[in-house]
């Protein structure tokens, strides 16, 4: 495991669980007070070889293998140490050690080697090492900020050490605000305080600390999703949806938790007396894959949109305004694609508007979705559906429907007119 991965040291946690308690030589952070009194000022880094650190920490090994390639001698005990997380990446932790031990004896004075190796035996589990590396660093330099990021680094793979962690990290960049490796390490210790603070219900809280962490990672989808999550718990309905949407187009598998967060938002908007939002989030949610069962009150909701629609649908269409009224039902279909209602009126509007191929598509829908499901329609569809296929010149496909028709219902509705248009019909084919 490796610091590289932005859930590695979420899997150290799981695996320390129960384990013993922070060593002595993770001290407590000391005061601000003495912190000034003590710390030397922070040493200048390579721009070159923080350019290859800065890729490796945001995940493009091949770039931090290319950087580190062009520096000059190799980029000195610096190139030496992303050589060993460059290798642990790739999980050669055989490799990684052997360079590290080659550091150690070529730099024997340099706690960057010691907390180097600390950080990479944190990330592997192996925390008794770690805490050892750590002791023998301190006792070359009290005061180094990269052994302090090795402390928060050791911290955070430990249960319940998050908070302490993060402390570590913050005031192993406030001595050195370049300081390498810190971006990922920092970003996972706010996920982990953040992710604390919401099973406390604290989303305020857990909002800072994933804004905090998206600072230095801000593509990280682990960490939006956990921002949409603290969203919801405080009731930012907008942003959370937002987010949600994003990783889902993205590909991240949060259907299902888009869907019910839809329903949850459709309801406080119900609650809010905004109608039209909770509708189209309840119509959200449906899309997602709620059926009526999980959406509850909010299918009963849209089945009533469905119906106001088709009231909007007839009275433009007594008042001839055929495309108000196609619009209207197609509206009303949309809340409920399953009415048959709607369809069929649909379809009539649109054979009023010239469009006889709409309107014959429409209704063999009705037609197929009732014979489907054994359902009889109030009305003889299939005499209207006749009458746009003769205008779309099909004469066979009329003669087809209602023959059919006839055949399973010889005395149903509409049977005399369908025979009435059939006599009529043999005269036009002869033509």
């Amino acid at each position: 495991m490796h610091l590289s991965n932005p859930r590695s040291v979420l899997g150290c946690v799981l695996l320390l669980v129960g384990a013993c308690s922070e060593p002595a030589a993770v001290e407590p952070t000391p005061s601000k007070n003495a912190r000034a009194a003590t710390s030397p000022a922070a040493p200048v880094h390579d721009a070159a070889f923080l350019a290859a650190a800065e890729r490796f920490e945001l995940g493009d090994f091949a770039g931090a293998e290319s950087g580190l390639l062009a520096l000059p001698d190799g980029g000195g005990v610096e190139g030496e140490l992303l050589r060993a997380r460059l290798a642990a990446s790739r999980g050669d932790d055989i490799s990684a050690l052997r360079t590290l031990e080659a550091a150690k004896v070529a730099h024997p004075r340099d706690a960057r080697v010691l907390a180097t190796a600390a950080e990479l035996h944190a990330a592997a589990g192996r925390t008794g090492s770690a805490e050892d590396e750590i002791r023998a660093g301190l006792a070359l330099d009290s005061q180094s900020p990269d052994l302090r990021r090795a402390r928060g680094v050791l911290l955070i793979s430990k249960a319940g050490g998050a908070e302490a962690g993060l402390d570590h990290l913050l005031a192993a960049r406030a001595a050195d605000p370049q300081l390498p490796f810190t971006r990922r390490a920092l970003s996972e210790a706010h996920r982990l305080v953040a992710t604390l603070a919401l099973s406390k219900q604290d989303a305020a809280s857990a909002l800072q600390h994933v804004s905090a962490a998206l600072i230095e990672l801000p593509d990280d989808a682990d960490l939006k999703l956990l921002g949409a999550d603290a969203h919801m718990v405080s009731k930012h309905f907008e942003q959370a949806l937002s987010i949600y949407e994003d990783l889902y187009k993205q590909g991240r598998d949060v259907g299902a938790t888009l869907a019910q967060s839809c329903k949850t938002a459709a309801t406080a908007a119900l609650l809010e007396k905004n109608r039209p939002l909770a509708i189209e989030r309840f119509l959200r949610a449906r899309e997602l894959g709620l059926g009526p069962d999980a959406l509850g009150f909010g299918a009963t909701a849209l089945a009533d949109e469905c119906k106001t629609h088709i009231d909007l649908g007839w009275k433009a269409y007594d008042a001839r305004d055929f495309a108000g009224a196609r619009d209207a039902f197609a509206l009303a279909l949309r809340y409920d694609p399953t009415s048959l209602d709607a369809r069929r009126d649909l379809g009539m509007t649109l054979f009023s508007l010239g469009d006889a191929q709409g309107a014959s598509d429409q209704w063999r829908l009705v037609l197929d979705t009732a014979r489907a499901k054994n359902f009889e329609l109030a009305e003889p569809v299939y005499l209207d559906l006749a009458r746009a296929l003769y205008q779309l010149h099909k004469t066979d496909e009329v003669r087809e429907v209602l023959e059919r028709e006839l055949t399973r219902k010889p005395d149903g509705p509409g049977s005399t007119e369908a025979r009435e248009m059939l006599q009529r019909l043999d005269p036009a084919t002869k033509r």
